[in-house]
């Protein structure tokens, strides 16, 4: 399972909990089918992403960071709501979760293009003043176009150590 497929799934898992947790029968009925058909619908891109159908799993691509954005903002928005109307775990949920859904809205906005990159190792360009000095180490390339493994001269490291450069 990749890293979509697993982020779709804690979304799903979270508007369960949220349903629950929340009072959502109790406090705001009208809530709960948009809220159930989001947890759906993650569990569903989740199945096309295993699937090994291309359209299938093109598509799931596609509509996985929309679905974030609107699936965090409608989790946001029926906790409020729901606090408003009286459930007092409703404001436990807004205090924990809100930090997590705004990060994960803002990653998918990111991934999408709706919001700028942030500047951080390894990604994008870094002006030649604030590079790091690297190392004396010979280094061997590890997969990413920012990552290198290095290992001492002398060899006698008791490990690899990972140093994020700008290449």
């Amino acid at each position: 399972m990749d890293g979509m497929a697993a982020v779709a799934l804690s979304v799903a898992f979270a508007s369960l909990f949220m349903m629950r947790f929340c009072e959502l029968q109790r406090y705001a009925p009208l809530l709960r089918v948009p809220i159930m058909a989001l947890a759906v619908g993650m569990v569903q891109l989740v199945l096309m992403r295993c699937s090994h159908v291309d359209l299938l799993i093109e598509l799931a691509k596609l509509l996985l960071n929309p679905l974030l954005m609107l699936g965090t903002g409608l989790l946001l928005l029926a906790a409020i709501v729901v606090a408003i109307r009286g459930s007092h775990l409703a404001w436990f949920f807004l205090a924990d979760w809100t930090p997590l859904l705004l990060l994960t809205a803002t990653t998918s906005a990111q991934v999408d293009g709706a919001l700028p990159e942030l500047a951080a190792c390894g990604s994008g360009d870094v002006p030649e003043k604030a590079q790091r000095p690297q190392p004396d180490f010979p280094a061997c390339h590890s997969g990413g176009s920012n990552s290198f493994i290095a290992a001492p001269r002398d060899g006698k490291a008791s490990g690899r150590q990972l140093i994020c450069a700008s290449a």
